[in-house]
């Protein structure tokens, strides 16, 4: 008979239980696979050749989504055998009891620091991130280690999306004996904060939960660990087929002692982030604390480092992954938590609204309610700042950026590479693209041989414009292969894929990002926004694949400019977009 054991924070088990090893270094065959996971399940990453064809298999097709749809078939197979049964004795007597000296040390100060990212899926998605970082306490010394987990992960809390964010540091001993312990817990509007200290057997804890102050005290033994107990018990010693292992250990967040247990059975090839299937083994891993408790499933290698894990009761698969992976993640997980912003637009704005405004230039007044926003902007091309005061600055904008750039016209040697590079954001080198930019400027009879760059970056503009749609921007950054296949974007979509048509046929082409007058309702508003801006000669040209304007009116204003070549623009974005909510705009009298 299989007994349901209640949880109360199934996801603490799974970020603390996988939280193993340290940072792989993979081989090259290894990193393509699993760049080509990421790619494949819509997540960019490292420079690698994306598939060459548009209308590549869909993510729910794709090889990363195949592994991961492979794991959880594996694992909904194995999910009642990691509960409690009433065979579980005889199990027992069957196995070998493996001892682990937790006196003993689990690594070395000289093998520190360890840095860890793991991806959490659900089903084809992947819907959150854990960083595990390990490194020697500056403030104890070389025998004290310090532990800091941070994971956020998409819930769903009564049919309402929210994100969960789970924060924990310990100070420990070389062999894992806790010290200090301080964390947090954030669930939408519920948090919980703790700390505590281990001092004459007794471990004291205190914190805060949803306003509500505790004090708790718990008999605390030489052999019991901290919440990563698991990760060092293996590590210190890694298990083997038929294994049964016992450990005592804190679950921070129900202030509880876990009574733990782990089961190994046996090795078998099991999928990975790699785009492998490694022989690994298969841990059951238990934990009882009162009525209360945790079963989940660990694959592990020989030396006892973890590579995945399955919580049966949420159907989450936990998959260490690359630095890059998870912090791509992390960056769209700070713009999710970053609220939609429109920026209320006032003053004399009646002649600046469409393409038929007549003005040359017009001053935009930026003012913020902490940041001095005079080192904000893009004091380049197309537009001029001026201080008024720390926290006001005036933005003149010229049309069409007319004037020349003084680098540009100073420079013999005018054209900077990363302005013609490929990249996983902007992947120029594609065959389709190419062919894409090729086919334009050949079929295009208003061309030829001397047509500037403006106008094949027109004919270009206009193909694209017939291919994908525009859509209201969120913080997901889709690759441009998938972009074309859903044939919509969001703003920062449509400049990836129109600069790497660009630069496929020989044009100088960087990324634009600042915010958009939005004319649309009532009450005009100013919103995040991107688009392109294209070399020709000594100066660049503002252009926009996700609106009709050719070259773009005097309705927006640049904080920053990319060549969008970075591993994470994720990260580009972040400092723009972090800005807005402060943020006061008027148009000043014309």
């Amino acid at each position: 008979m299989n007994t349901k054991i209640p949880f109360r924070y199934p996801l603490l088990f799974l970020l603390l239980l996988t939280s193993v090893g340290c940072t792989p270094s993979t081989p090259t065959d290894q990193v393509a696979a699993t760049e080509k996971v990421l790619r494949e399940v819509g997540i960019a990453s490292r420079s690698v050749k994306p598939a060459d064809s548009p209308t590549a298999s869909t993510p729910s097709e794709s090889m990363g989504a195949s592994i991961v749809k492979q794991a959880v078939e594996n694992q909904s197979k194995e999910s009642n055998a990691a509960g409690i049964d009433s065979t579980r004795s005889e199990v027992r007597q069957r196995q070998k009891i493996s001892t682990d000296d937790p006196s003993k040390k689990w690594t070395t100060a000289d093998k520190l620091p360890r840095d860890l990212w793991e991806v959490q899926y659900l089903g084809n998605a992947p819907v959150g991130f854990s960083h595990k970082k390990t490194e020697v306490s500056e403030t104890f010394g070389s025998n004290y280690f310090r532990h800091e987990l941070d994971s956020r992960i998409r819930v769903s809390v009564r049919n309402m999306p929210q994100e969960q964010r789970i924060r924990i540091m310990t100070i420990e001993r070389d062999n894992g004996e806790l010290i200090t312990i301080e964390g947090s817990l954030e669930i939408g509007q519920n948090k919980q904060t703790f700390r505590g200290k281990v001092n004459q057997e007794v471990l004291r804890l205190s914190g805060e939960e949803n306003g509500n102050r505790f004090e708790i005290q718990l008999e605390w033994k030489k052999d019991y660990r901290g919440p990563f107990a698991v990760e060092q018990s293996i590590l210190r010693k890694p298990m083997l087929p038929g294994d049964l292992r016992k450990l005592k250990y804190l679950d921070p967040l129900r202030r509880k002692l876990v009574d733990g247990e782990l089961d190994a059975k046996a090795y078998i090839p099991t999928p990975t982030m790699l785009g492998d299937s490694p022989e690994l083994l298969e841990v059951r891993s238990i934990g009882l604390s009162g009525e209360g408790g945790s079963k989940s499933l660990l694959w592990v290698d020989k030396k006892g480092e973890g590579q995945k894990s399955f919580v049966p009761e949420n159907d989450i698969l936990s998959f260490r992954s690359l630095p890059i992976t998870g912090q791509l993640l992390e960056s769209c997980a700070d713009l999710r938590a970053l609220p939609p912003v429109a920026i209320l637009l006032r003053g004399d704005i009646e002649k600046i609204v469409g393409n038929d405004s007549e003005l040359s230039s017009v001053i935009f007044r930026f003012r913020h309610k902490k940041e001095d926003v005079f080192f904000m902007f893009n004091d380049k091309i197309g537009q001029s700042v001026k201080a008024v005061d720390p926290r006001t600055a005036d933005v003149t904008v010229y049309r069409n950026r007319i004037e020349p750039d003084p680098i540009l016209a100073s420079n013999s040697v005018a054209t900077n590479p990363d302005y013609l590079a490929n990249s996983d954001f902007v992947p120029k080198d594609m065959s389709w693209v190419q062919e894409l930019g090729k086919g334009v400027i050949a079929m295009d009879k208003t061309l030829s041989n001397d047509s500037s760059n403006i106008d094949k970056a027109k004919a270009c503009q206009r193909e694209i414009q017939k291919r994908v749609k525009p859509k209201d921007y969120d913080v997901q950054i889709c690759p441009v292969p998938f972009v074309a296949k859903s044939r919509k974007g969001n703003c920062v979509e449509h400049a990836t894929m129109l600069a790497a048509v660009c630069r496929s046929v020989g044009i100088p082409t960087r990324i634009a990002i600042g915010v958009k007058m939005d004319d649309s309702k009532e009450t005009p508003t100013m919103k995040f926004h991107t688009w392109v801006e294209i070399q020709e000669g000594p100066r660049w040209v503002a252009m926009d694949s996700s609106q009709e304007s050719v070259p773009t009116s005097i309705d927006r204003v640049k904080f920053r400019d990319s060549d969008f070549n970075a591993e994470n623009p994720y990260l580009e974005i972040l400092e723009v977009y972090k800005v807005l909510p402060g943020m006061d705009i008027e148009v000043k009298p014309l």
